[in-house]
């Protein structure tokens, strides 16, 4: 017979009041008072729970209509009574608990994907070459690698960021500051803007796998470009470069006068692009190699031709080995800046701001070769194909120049070293002018000095 609230106050009922939940609280009464279950004095055993709703419910245990007699019936009475409850309530914890691991398992999958991707600033150059998986020249990528450490190295600088810390914790506020930096050195806008959009690149790269929110650099705008171009060289300077240079390197400054050609793709020329029979150079440059992919055919002149050919055998791989492997290494540029100085040629000055401007370069022999084709009045489509350039506007004027243009464009070209003629050659034209010079007056022979001076 169950009975709501029939509960005596007794000295033992605050201290198992806690069981009522579960399986409920078993005691036993007699003379007023509650008792444990396991009193050995007489009494009538009771069972206090919580229903379903949360409302307390004692119950007097009965069976086959009397009171239970003793503590086994009445442990059995009350697993019978409270089975239904325990077994829903058991599947609600068990719900509950399912859901629970469930959570957990789910924070530690993020955390350990966490653990996984989050990237350092040490790693993330590595990180980024692995993925762009970009086909560059060697001195480009250095430049990267540099541009890349100098951005790092401003973050970490003054305590923004530690060393260990991540890449997703550099901000767009360390980005502005850096560009801001490098205006303030007075870096032209050609280098600033190389920054902001190789580190945009970069970072864009790396945004899923190092869990960036945003790319530092998306907002950055590039400056205003103004160019600084290089003066073209004189002819006399062209030859001082050229006759002041010995082995490899007098060979490079040869091909750049007279082939309008790159630095790079001078340095790295190949035997199996020169072909001394027909008398042209057939070179896909650099600069285009993964974009438009075009060749350029480019004329050998006679001075080229006899330098080339005096190369010793075998002619494979490159022309100029040694310079090609200094190119690689990033050294060239440095050489080369040293053979202008010992020349007596200015590379740079410096400007009204005090920025250093670069004026001369082995790309001056580029724009030198350019200007004199133009001054004997080249088809401007032969100069186009000639160097390369791929201005789309252009491209359809020079998109089938023969190979006997490109010949007729050098031929006007002046020489740029001194033509060395055979011993026996040389002395029979010493006889000959000597036998002019006998017989000539004096006005044959001021116009004969001068010819010769000029």
């Amino acid at each position: 017979m169950a009975r709501k609230g029939d509960m005596a106050s007794g000295g033992m009922e605050e201290k198992t009041k806690r069981g009522d939940y579960g399986s409920g609280r078993l005691y036993k009464r007699a003379g007023g008072r509650s008792y444990p279950a396991n009193y050995k004095g007489k009494g009538t055993f009771y069972l206090a729970y919580r229903d379903m709703d949360g409302k307390r419910v004692t119950v007097r245990l009965m069976k086959d209509g009397k009171p239970v007699a003793t503590l086994a019936e009445a442990q059995a009475e009350q697993r019978r009574l409270r089975m239904p409850y325990l077994a829903r309530e058991e599947a609600e914890k068990l719900k509950y608990a399912q859901s629970i691991v469930r959570e957990a398992e789910a924070q530690a999958a993020e955390a350990e994907a966490q653990a996984e991707e989050a990237m350092t600033i040490a790693d993330a150059w590595g990180k980024w070459d692995g993925l762009a998986q970009l086909e560059i020249t060697p001195g480009l990528k250095r430049h990267y690698s540099q541009w890349w450490r100098d951005f790092a190295a401003f973050c970490q600088a003054g305590g923004q960021m530690e060393k260990g810390l991540y890449l997703r914790e550099m901000t767009a506020e360390m980005a502005r500051g850096y560009i801001d930096g490098l205006k303030a050195r007075g870096l032209s806008s050609g280098t600033v803007n190389k920054n902001i959009v190789f580190l945009r690149s970069f970072f864009e790269v790396l945004k899923a796998p190092a869990r960036l929110a945003v790319n530092p650099f998306a907002e950055l705008k590039k400056m205003r470009a103004v160019t600084n171009t290089r003066r073209v060289l004189t002819v006399e300077e062209v030859r001082a470069l050229v006759e002041k240079a010995d082995g490899e390197m007098r060979t490079l400054f040869l091909v750049g006068a007279c082939t309008g050609l790159r630095c790079g793709d001078c340095a790295t020329l190949k035997w199996s692009e020169v072909d001394l029979v027909r008398g042209i150079i057939r070179r896909k440059p650099n600069k285009t190699l993964h974009s438009s992919g075009a060749a350029v055919v480019v004329a050998i002149p006679r001075g080229l031709a006899e330098e080339l050919a005096a190369i010793p055998e075998p002619h494979s791989g490159f022309v100029m080995p040694g310079l090609a492997k200094s190119y690689a290494c990033g050294s060239l540029p440095h050489m080369i800046s040293r053979h202008f100085a010992k020349c007596g040629i200015a590379t740079s000055h410096t400007d009204g701001k005090g920025r250093s401007v670069i004026e001369t370069g082995f790309h001056s022999l580029r724009h030198t070769w350019v200007s004199l084709q133009a001054m004997r009045g080249t088809p401007q489509a032969v100069i186009q194909a000639s160097v390369g350039h791929s201005n789309p506007v252009m491209t359809e004027h020079y998109t089938h120049v023969s190979e006997e243009a490109a010949r007729r464009a050098v031929l006007e070209l002046p020489v740029f070293h001194e033509e060395e003629a055979a011993p026996e050659e040389l002395a029979a034209l010493r006889r000959q002018v000597a036998a002019l010079a006998d017989k000539a007056g004096a006005a044959a022979l001021r116009r004969m000095i001068e010819a010769a001076e000029q």
